[in-house]
């Protein structure tokens, strides 16, 4: 019996060190907030159990190598001149969302793949803008299979031929495991290409890219804010450096007041922010850092 009692005094203080006081949380941000001024606001969903470390591991350590296309079927996104017949375009509308077009809110869980549902954002939105399609293509098999060693603990945006349909292959499950060979039709992208400006690109070149090729995956900062989001028009701004792949599919000039905004699209399911999608001001937590576009 008291062996019985230590184990779950033990079990306990285990889980004890874990543990999130999420009203503490909310209630210091509320307090910020109001401070502030701000025109957003913060709630518990169940991506706020899983520490920021583990969830959101975008490492830019990777991007050097990404240039490099170590086998044929592999873009990896790499600086696109103006001149290379891929140039935004001219007139910019003061509003524009994409949301509908981009492709259904993921979830990426407990695993840190926010590379992989980024990538594949941008490829969803790029065949839905471009050439009408709607699709619903396999982040595990990406996961599974990609040949850069990327995993749950982090890599960079990563493009590549012959993807599968989500019912092509088995089923995302927040695991990193053995690459096994998919079924079906499989879809292939002309190259993938940082927005002109990398790493730091314009708002500009960020819309026209967007208004042009459908969406751009984009590196963010997640601080204690952003993870609490629910609604309204982020302005919790951070300072530290990106670790978070994120879409963005349009933006609003008028939306906010004073606060113009991209239309950002995450991977943490639709019990997040506005059904997974969030308002964010243009350069808060330097949302659209490595913004990177495909070309079917």
């Amino acid at each position: 019996m008291k062996k019985l009692s230590f184990v779950v005094v033990l079990l306990a203080l285990v889980f004890s060190v874990y543990a999130v006081d999420h009203e503490a949380v909310l209630s210091d941000l509320r307090a910020e907030i109001a401070q502030n001024g701000d025109q957003y606001e913060v709630a518990y969903s169940p991506v706020c159990d899983i520490p920021i470390e583990e969830l959101c591991t975008l490492k830019f350590d990777c991007a050097a190598g990404s240039n490099i296309m170590l086998e044929d079927y592999i873009w990896e996104p790499k600086v696109g001149p103006d001149e290379d017949g891929l140039a935004g375009v001219q007139h910019l509308s003061a509003t524009l969302d994409y949301t509908g077009c981009c492709g259904g809110v993921r979830n990426q869980g407990n695993c840190g793949s926010c590379w992989d549902f980024g990538s594949i954002a941008a490829v969803e939105g790029a065949y839905a803008c471009q050439q009408g399609l709607s699709l619903n293509l396999s982040e595990k098999w990406i996961l599974d299979c990609n040949t850069s060693g990327y995993s749950c603990s982090g890599g960079w945006f990563y493009f590549c031929d012959d993807i599968p349909l989500e019912s092509g292959y088995y089923a995302y499950n927040a695991k990193k495991e053995s690459c096994r060979t998919a079924s079906g039709t499989r879809y292939d992208i002309s190259g993938a290409y940082y927005v002109t400006g990398y790493p730091n690109p314009t708002t500009t070149n960020i819309k026209s890219r967007i208004q042009t090729y459908g969406g751009v995956a984009a590196a963010v900062y997640v601080n204690s804010s952003f993870q609490y989001y629910s609604s309204g028009c982020f302005t919790g701004c951070g300072t530290g450096s990106v670790n978070h792949a994120i879409y963005l599919c349009g933006w609003d000039d008028d939306r906010c007041g004073t606060t113009d905004v991209w239309r950002l699209k995450n991977s943490w399911g639709t019990s997040w922010g506005e059904s997974g999608f969030m308002w964010i001001k243009y350069g808060c937590s330097k949302v659209g850092y490595g913004a990177c576009y495909v070309v079917i």
